[in-house]
């Protein structure tokens, strides 16, 4: 049997009948719009994934400093148990301490779920060096590197 696919183009290089026009495809505009629009979103998809970590990063970080703060010296496990019970309100006492948005936090049942594999005491103490240091990343080098490589064609699309 014998199979006939319609094909835009025949052998002999002329447009065949059934094939749609192109011409308006191939216009210098909208090469050039394909050429640079697929590199120019990757670069933006890359960047906005690489904040979303780092400011996920700082919640967890935050979240685990107040923790660690919380527990007491004696009688942790407990103190544990009763701080993974309240951690809804722990994400909202966070989210006020250091201004943050409720919607960046993870799901609390979850977390807890996690959390309770883990000694809270066995994590190091929370430095403001090192939440200055992700806020700094956040704040300055993010954008300066945006603003690096932002637009690199820009001087192209003027012509």
């Amino acid at each position: 049997m014998l199979l006939l696919l319609p094909f835009p183009f025949s052998i002999s290089g002329s447009p065949s009948a059934h094939a749609p026009s192109s011409s308006s495809f191939f216009f210098p505009e909208k090469i050039k719009s394909l050429k640079y629009a697929i590199p120019a979103r990757a670069a933006d998809r890359k960047v906005n994934e690489f904040v979303k970590r780092v400011r996920a990063a700082k919640i967890h970080v935050l979240i685990l400093g107040h923790l660690r703060k919380a527990l007491p010296v004696v009688g942790r496990a407990k103190a544990q148990a009763a701080l993974l019970a309240d951690l809804p309100n722990v994400f909202a006492k966070v989210a006020r301490e250091h201004h943050l948005p409720a919607g960046d936090f993870p799901d609390p049942s979850r977390y807890a779920s996690i959390l309770r594999s883990f000694e809270l005491s066995s994590f190091p103490k929370l430095r403001e060096k090192d939440v200055k240091s992700l806020e700094q990343a956040l704040t300055v080098d993010v954008p300066a590197l945006v603003q690096q490589f932002d637009n690199p064609y820009g001087a192209e699309e003027d012509e």
